[in-house]
């Protein structure tokens, strides 16, 4: 699928993974980890993803100002252009950097489309996906802040909820009645037989569109970032938001394309489950580990384990530090990293 030559694509790169300790560090976040068979980072395979999509000079990765040597490492023969946060400040800065850098490089006449990705998800390229850019890039087009949201496989905890309105006429694609957080288990039953859709977080609208509603519902990031040569002090200053929660949730002009394709995101060890093969008792083994007795377990391990008699657990080590825990638990692990910063462990970060 071919786009037009006002088509760019941003890859969201700056995350610092705390559910995915301690494989995931400040220094090695997850999306400069390796996953699945390829050997290659969560950024790179993000970015191979768009050949034939996006030419690699319309493609702009986001990442922080520590990472930023590191993605350029990674990523600099597979993209355009890498903008480094001087901090980290969410989602909304993090996509309003980028909108500046397009906006500076295009001229005014032209109305380029945004469309964008985040580093630490793996998607299946087929014609489900394709079918759901394409019509996200329709509804981008006529003026929406388009996303698209997949029918959910199961009631996870872990992931968003979009709730769709009306129904655009001849489309899959809906008005947004309303975002819904990671809910408890039950309440992600409820949203599946109401027919709320997954939030995957792709997110595809024009230039001008989203600077309008970012003037509206975020202006004092609008105004910092109004100028592509901003002040680095007030980047710094501004506030840590997500996109979702800054102005999605406020705007008047989302809308979602309903999708059926194989997506996951790394936002937990559970992740696994979709990246690797289990083996005929169910458990994922990386590295090299004795297993006796055991049923449904994720290792990922650096030395040698023997692992007797245990079910359902995460078993991850490094050179630095040893995880356990449940796995139906894995988003607690941000607990960890919690800890580990009050008590100024960062020796462990």
């Amino acid at each position: 699928m071919k786009l037009s030559e006002s088509t760019y694509a941003v890859v969201l790169a700056g995350g610092s993974g705390t559910r995915l300790w301690p494989k995931s560090t400040k220094n090695i976040p997850k999306q400069f980890q390796t996953a699945g068979k390829s050997g290659r980072s969560m950024l790179e395979q993000t970015l191979l993803r768009m050949e034939g999509f996006v030419p690699k000079n319309r493609r702009i990765v986001v990442t922080s100002d520590h990472q930023f040597e590191l993605a350029s490492k990674l990523a600099g023969s597979l993209c355009g252009k890498i903008l480094a946060e001087p901090k980290p400040r969410g989602t909304a800065a993090a996509l309003a950097l980028a909108a500046s850098y397009i906006r500076s490089i295009c001229s005014e006449k032209c109305d380029p489309v945004m469309v964008c990705w985040h580093a630490d998800q793996w998607i299946k390229l087929d014609a489900g996906f394709w079918q759901s850019q394409k019509q996200a890039i329709a509804l981008a087009k006529s003026g929406k802040l388009a996303l698209v949201g997949l029918r959910p496989t199961r009631p996870e905890t872990g992931f968003g909820y979009i709730e769709k309105g009306l129904q655009y006429k001849g489309l899959s694609s809906f008005e947004v009645k309303s975002f819904k957080e990671k809910p408890s288990h039950e309440g992600a039953e409820k949203y599946i037989k109401n027919g709320y859709l997954w939030n995957t977080g792709i997110f595809v609208w024009s230039v001008q569109v989203f600077w309008r509603e970012l003037a509206s519902w975020l202006p004092l990031i609008a105004d910092t970032l109004s100028d592509v040569e901003f002040c680095k002090k007030k980047y710094a200053n501004l506030e840590n938001i997500s996109i979702d929660k800054g102005l999605l949730e406020k705007s008047k002009s989302a809308a979602v394309v309903e999708a059926s394709f194989k997506w996951g995101d790394m936002g937990t060890y559970k992740a696994y489950k979709d990246l690797y093969r289990a083996d005929l008792n169910g458990d994922i083994v990386l590295g090299e580990a004795f297993m006796q007795g055991t049923k449904n377990n994720i290792v990922d391990v650096d030395r040698f384990a023997a692992i007797v008699g245990v079910e359902g657990l995460t078993i991850v080590s490094t050179d630095k530090a040893l995880l356990v825990c449940k796995t139906e638990e894995a988003q607690r692990v941000k607990e960890v990293v919690e800890h580990l910063e009050a008590t100024n462990r960062q020796d462990l970060l």
